[in-house]
């Protein structure tokens, strides 16, 4: 996740990572995860980075999954909603269905298409 965020991956692998918020759904919760997430959001929300590594599909995962945490984080879900908030405004403006239900839609069609190798992690 770091090498991605911090733009030390060659540019030809960044459209491979691209939808790493999927993979991040998938995770169980954990202390070194929300650290990665803690600085991940601080740095988006201070624009330290030349482009921005974090698509509305992407965000809209990561809000899904901080929302399913017990307890839920409570600085770090505002950052990220914040951010999912502009996303939807910059996509509407392009005519990008961002709707939840689309990225929802989204988010249960990659699940179903990765099952396999997904149920090869957790077993």
């Amino acid at each position: 996740m770091a090498a991605i965020l911090n733009n030390d991956l060659h540019w030809t692998a960044r459209q491979v990572v691209r939808g790493w918020g999927f993979l991040l759904r998938c995770c169980s919760p954990s202390p070194h995860l929300l650290q990665n997430l803690s600085e991940i959001g601080q740095r988006l929300m201070e624009h330290k980075y030349r482009f921005f590594p974090v698509d509305g599909v992407d965000l809209h995962n990561i809000v899904q999954w901080l929302k399913g945490l017990e307890p839920s984080p409570i600085q770090l879900l505002p950052s990220f909603e914040h951010l999912l908030e502009e996303q939807y405004r910059k996509a509407v403006s392009m005519t990008i269905d961002s709707s939840f239900e689309a990225l929802e839609v989204q988010w249960m069609d990659w699940r179903d298409e990765h099952k396999e190798f997904l149920d090869h992690l957790t077993t």
